[in-house]
């Protein structure tokens, strides 16, 4: 690896923990691989021609149902709690704004400002005014150890030069610029960044605009800062000085509800030049409940997870206000939600700075396949990753993150029962952890443990409904069992959630075996066939 891709990698252009091959033991080449089978009970075709729909098939959907309707209930009981979001348009012309963007509507700020037990969030993130600290002081009392709020008596105008991150500043300088948006995890999968192109003017006046009770999307973009006049507007305190050589930059901007899901990364701090954030962050020997390569976006994880943590298991959390800078140690996973509009910098090191998170990085790599790679030489790759998981196992013994990854080396190393073994206690101690169960059901079916891999993959659609990954994988445990119906339906319902041509490859493939031809529908709310 060049060291121009190491420095990429370190500074958090991917994230340390968003390896698809890392996380998500997805085989991709297993339709290639896969003999067509015929079905003890084949599809009856029909002699017309007319599109029909897929027969219903009781017997068939009785394993699915296990999973559909637990996962309506958690649906329905998700949308009974954000009920009171439903709120007038956005766009009214009477929302307070300041510097031209919305402030929070009374319906979102009950939301975002709850703690645990329904009450009015109390902050237990430290909070200094910048007058009160010195350089010397922070480095010693915070620098890699906790996270700290800085205020300033002139909010943002302390640090940056607010009138130039105002609405109209933004849209009449760079408004034709294209940005990448996002939802909350599929910022975090895309290695933090988001996926979707969009002009800052379109954003602005179509998608922040929607009056939406899903998660918006957010900006979070890596590129456009460098290229504006606003790096120029930057002088924050000396502790957080930004060194071109050594930091990087991403640039926020959401409405109320957007976003983004637990990660980690180098040494940052995020300074709000408008609007408020509500802060979710753990050590790095907690990981998050429901883990990482989020199964939940940031959200979803605040109405449906958050409520259900016990005392061991809250995270450090405050709500930063306009002008202020929260700086976030090394290593520490955190997620966000916008609180009103929010246009906010993120100054992060491009260089883990720290051994921990040099570890995380070294296995990462050791995980990435390489082109010219033979089989053996992969499988040594993947024993020497366990290794340097067996050290951040001995420093972080209660981190279930580890022990997932250290059972996903163990299982591509050659040891898939030892990775059965290490995986299990994942799962044990994060019964939320959707990915690791994944993760777990394709080590069981690797070894004939059929029973226990369907188990297992149906608990993670029920706790990840929404997740396309979950059904990608289950399908294809289904392929390989010969039951070709059930994973036309599965693989479709993972289409639904993510409407892209692998995935529909993967409904055409089973329909193959099943002997029945698929069309992509005009609506999606079924799927149709064509006879043969």
């Amino acid at each position: 690896m060049s060291s121009k891709e190491k420095e990429r990698r370190e500074s958090g252009l991917t994230d340390s923990s968003t390896s698809e091959t890392d996380l998500l033991d997805v085989n991709r080449n297993q339709a290639s691989r896969e003999p067509v089978r015929k079905m003890k009970q084949p599809i009856r075709k029909s002699k017309q021609s007319e599109d029909i729909e897929l027969p219903f098939d009781w017997s068939v959907m009785r394993p699915l149902m296990t999973i559909f309707v637990p996962s309506l209930f958690v649906l329905f009981a998700a949308y009974v709690l954000r009920s009171e979001i439903n709120a007038s348009p956005r766009a009214r012309p009477d929302v307070p704004t300041v510097g031209g963007w919305r402030v929070a509507l009374p319906v979102d700020v009950e939301l975002l400002e709850r703690g645990i037990d329904g009450a009015k969030l109390k902050c237990n993130i430290d909070r200094v005014r910048v007058e009160d600290i010195t350089a010397e002081e922070f480095e010693s009392k915070y620098r890699f150890k906790k996270p700290v709020i800085i205020q300033f008596p002139n909010g943002a105008a302390g640090w940056t030069e607010p009138e130039k991150w105002s609405r109209d500043w933004l849209t009449q300088s760079y408004g034709e610029w294209k940005m990448l948006t996002g939802k909350s995890n599929d910022i975090v999968k895309q290695g933090g960044r988001g996926e979707v192109h969009s002009s800052l003017t379109d954003f602005v006046d179509y998608v922040m605009a929607e009056d939406t009770n899903d998660e918006p999307a957010y900006i979070f973009d890596r590129e456009f800062y460098n290229h504006t006049q606003l790096p120029q507007t930057l002088h924050p305190p000396t502790y957080f000085t930004v060194n071109d050589t050594l930091d990087e930059n991403i640039f926020f901007l959401g409405s109320a509800k957007s976003g983004v899901s637990f990660h980690k990364h180098t040494d940052a701090w995020n300074g709000v030049v408008y609007g408020r954030k509500r802060w979710f962050i753990y050590p790095t020997n907690t990981t998050p409940p429901a883990g990482i390569w989020p199964p939940l976006g940031a959200l979803e994880w605040y109405t449906r997870v958050y409520p259900t943590l016990g005392e061991s298991q809250r995270p450090l959390e405050c709500i930063q206000e306009a002008g202020e800078i929260l700086y976030i140690p090394e290593s520490f996973y955190h997620s966000v939600i916008n609180v009103g509009d929010t246009v906010a910098i993120g100054i992060q090191k491009r260089k883990s700075l720290q051994e921990l998170e040099r570890l995380f990085y070294e296995a990462s790599d050791l995980e990435r396949v390489q082109p010219n790679d033979t089989a053996n030489a992969t499988k040594q790759r993947w024993a020497e990753a366990a290794v340097v998981y067996e050290k951040l196992q001995e420093l972080l013994p209660t981190s279930s993150e580890v022990k997932m990854r250290l059972g996903l080396a163990y299982h591509h190393g050659g040891d898939t029962n030892k990775g059965i073994e290490i995986c299990t206690k994942a799962v044990e101690m994060d019964p939320w952890f959707a990915i690791a169960m994944v993760n777990l059901a394709n080590m069981h079916t690797a070894v004939g443990n059929t029973v226990q891999a369907e188990a297992l993959y149906v608990r993670a659609i029920s706790i990840a409904p929404l997740l396309w990954d979950c059904y990608y994988t289950y399908g294809d445990f289904l392929m390989f069992n010969s039951r070709y119906t059930e994973a036309i339906n599965v693989f479709y319902h993972g289409y639904l959630l993510k409407p892209q041509q692998f995935l529909w490859q993967r409904v055409t493939w089973a329909a193959q075996h099943a002997g029945v031809t698929v069309q992509p529908p005009k609506s999606r709310s079924r799927v149709r066939r064509v006879a043969a």
